[in-house]
């Protein structure tokens, strides 16, 4: 991971109060684990 997305990474969890993931979004991805993504993920 470059070091400047793990200070952003590092900053919003501060910044929110609660764990963040960087989470690419793909075609390969399992169907249901995408659905659960998209339905229950926070966009910053």
């Amino acid at each position: 991971m470059c070091c400047q997305v793990g200070c952003v990474l590092l900053e919003l969890e501060e910044w929110l109060e609660r764990p963040v993931d960087l989470v690419r979004l793909n075609k390969y991805m399992h169907p249901a684990f995408r659905t659960r993504l998209e339905r229950e993920a926070i966009y910053v």
